[in-house]
């Protein structure tokens, strides 16, 4: 939908061009941001861990006459990813981070970096801040994202209406209870080989 493909292709194209990129889509999901970014020129590498969700991708990208610009894999640890160091110019990881165990998280974004070209751009977008002091993602509550984990998961059961009581702390992590911050990001790349921009506003 263009509520959610124009702020996309607004960011990515403030800083680089589309048309005919090598592109990685890091944790693909469902293939929505594959399309919008395909549509755009890319020619794009989507990587997701459910294997029924790279199939999705696949399908879609067929429906949609994008076959010969996105190629769906399924790549169950993110962590080792199947190609060749500087293989992409560009990677987005476009509301993937919050769902990743935040123990792992550095480990699969040094990965994502691995393969991204000298000079190439990897987008963290739409994954929530976790500095913001409400949970809009994923239990609506207000100071959980400054709680320890497992305070913030009683709390989340105890408070939070969008929470079913059978939930664990695992199953929370993975809705993405727990958001990322610009520092968790810069710190996981290697010092003085990144440049970190933190161009967006508000909560997300």
């Amino acid at each position: 939908p263009q509520r959610i493909a124009q702020p996309l292709l607004d960011l990515v194209g403030r800083f680089a061009t589309l048309g005919d990129a090598q592109l990685l889509d890091f944790g693909a999901g469902c293939g929505g941001s594959s399309l919008i970014l395909a549509r755009a020129g890319a020619r794009v590498t989507s990587v997701e861990p459910v294997a029924s969700y790279a199939q999705v991708i696949g399908l879609r990208a067929r429906d949609a006459g994008l076959s010969d610009r996105i190629a769906a894999l399924h790549v169950p640890d993110t962590r080792s990813l199947p190609f060749a160091d500087h293989r992409f110019d560009l990677i987005t990881a476009n509301g993937v981070l919050e769902h990743i165990p935040p123990a792992l998280r550095r480990s699969c974004l040094q990965e994502a970096w691995r393969v991204l070209r000298p000079g190439g751009l990897l987008f963290v977008y739409e994954s929530p801040n976790r500095l913001w002091p409400v949970d809009h993602h994923t239990t609506g509550l207000p100071l959980l994202p400054y709680l320890p984990a497992s305070l913030a998961f009683r709390y989340a059961r105890a408070a939070s209406p969008r929470v079913a009581p059978t939930e664990t702390l695992s199953d929370l992590v993975e809705r993405g209870m727990i958001g990322v911050t610009y520092w968790e990001v810069l710190h996981a790349l290697k010092p003085g080989d990144a440049v970190c921009l933190n161009v967006a506003d508000g909560q997300d």
